[in-house]
């Protein structure tokens, strides 16, 4: 897979999250567990929301630039992220309030984690 259509697949995934947590902050956190959502629940999840806009505007721009260091740089910072992700995702499919549904959380993160690692490893 080339890079650019990966960072456009990638944003489009972080905006239609962002929509959800924007949006229907309760409804998405329902999916994933029992415990009631509360008013600094809804702020954080719109907050994550707006952050995930940010992610999905630089992915889908970074996906049309030319090779450069910035690029590989945006690459870099997303494969960190990514694995920071997947430690926190892991820890709290294991040891928290996380039903089932939260192992596809965790799958989609290695994921990601790997193909950023795939593409910022064979650059350098």
């Amino acid at each position: 897979m080339q890079l650019g259509i990966f960072l456009k697949i990638h944003a489009v995934i972080a905006l239609l999250f962002a929509i959800g947590f924007i949006f229907m902050p309760a409804t998405i956190l329902a999916y994933y567990t029992a415990v009631p959502v509360n008013e600094i629940g809804t702020y954080m999840s719109q907050l994550f929301g707006s952050a995930l806009i940010t992610y999905a505007a630089i992915l889908w721009l970074a996906s049309g630039a030319a090779e450069s260091h910035a690029r590989k740089a945006i690459v870099q910072g997303f494969f960190i992220s990514m694995v920071v992700a997947v430690i926190i995702t892991l820890h709290f499919q294991l040891t928290g309030p996380i039903n089932s549904l939260g192992w596809s959380t965790v799958a989609l993160y290695i994921f990601l984690a790997v193909m950023y690692g795939r593409f910022y490893f064979a650059e350098k």
